[in-house]
């Protein structure tokens, strides 16, 4: 173990950021990824309703006397899967920038063309300079460091899309899906009106910031419910890890997701086995975000908190939520 230089919490040695302040640690994971834990701090909070309406507190005569937070985060939604009935609310039919949870709606659009069919899945797919073209792709984003000529299988490249968030999978497959990545952009904005999607404009498969490129929260959750119908789609963002073997370009590569509500192989301190998936994002621009789910029973919960504010500590939700059940 080690000690935060900037707050003194205790942090595992293999961490790269601190649970408590979320600043980082000099130790970095083999995957680069831009997303960082001051939106899962947020999403704890929401996280912690979840809890209380997984256990039914929600449904008793003394939720009336449960604080209800105040989240800090420019929208959040809790919404019921099973009834669309919203539990909590805050600006859900804004605007809001999506960072990464873009690629929610971008592997909705593969899977509905690959789920269920191994040969599809399993099929090879040769990256292309386009994929790396200035305008889908800047080289400081979240990437799994794939290159140009690398051969890789559709279902690998989901993997390096939905668990370290790689923005040049998302180019890959939308050309091999549509034929180039514009058109697969026309799609995934006819397929955001087929939904319902009334505040949603993209520009681009991976969330790259541009004032043009829009949704909502509400949004979100309707792309995000169509895309959990497909179960490769929670079987791979729910996954902690990955081991996508070697290519012809590269060595073995170790996935570990950006998720934190997932492992604690990057944090300690939210880990929760009723967390499940889903998406991590952010930008500058867009704030930090997540789209999480939490199921026990019949009971099945979905989060989206949007633009959560960059390097601000946050009270830990223990102190915010301490008289609900621990997660």
């Amino acid at each position: 173990m080690k000690y935060c230089k900037h707050c003194g919490a205790q942090v595992r040695d293999e961490a790269i950021f601190c649970p408590s302040c979320g600043c980082s640690t000099e130790s970095q994971p083999p995957a680069k990824s831009n997303e960082t834990s001051e939106g899962l701090r947020i999403a704890a909070k929401i996280f912690m309703i979840i809890s209380c309406c997984l256990t039914g507190l929600f449904l008793t005569p003394a939720a009336g006397a449960l604080e209800v937070p105040d989240i800090q985060a420019r929208a959040a939604l809790l919404a019921d899967v099973n009834t669309d009935a919203v539990a909590y609310a805050k600006n859900i039919h804004e605007k809001n920038y999506p960072a990464s949870l873009t690629k929610v709606m971008t592997a909705l659009l593969i899977l509905e063309k690959v789920s269920g069919n191994e040969t599809l899945l399993n099929q090879e797919v040769t990256a292309s300079e386009n994929a790396f073209s200035d305008t889908y792709y800047h080289a400081d984003g979240s990437s799994a460091g794939i290159k140009a000529g690398e051969i890789m299988t559709v279902k690998q490249l989901l993997q390096c899309m939905l668990i370290v968030s790689a923005n040049e999978a998302c180019n890959i497959l939308a050309e091999w899906d549509a034929g180039s990545i514009a058109a697969f952009v026309d799609a995934m904005n006819a397929k955001a009106k087929a939904l319902g999607c009334e505040n949603t404009h993209f520009v681009n498969p991976s969330g790259l910031h541009d004032p043009d490129h829009y949704t909502s929260a509400w949004d979100l959750y309707l792309i995000t419910k169509a895309a959990m119908q497909y179960p490769e789609f929670m079987e791979i963002c729910d996954s902690a890890k990955a081991v996508i073997p070697a290519t012809n370009l590269s060595k073995e590569r170790t996935l570990y997701t950006t998720n934190h509500l997932l492992s604690t192989w990057r944090v300690i301190g939210y880990r929760d086995k009723r967390a499940h998936g889903i998406k991590t994002g952010s930008t500058s621009d867009a704030g930090h975000c997540l789209i999480s789910s939490a199921q026990e029973g019949e009971l099945h919960f979905v989060s989206v908190v949007m633009g959560a504010e960059r390097g601000k500590r946050r009270r830990q939700p223990a102190e915010l939520f301490r008289n609900l059940p621990p997660l």
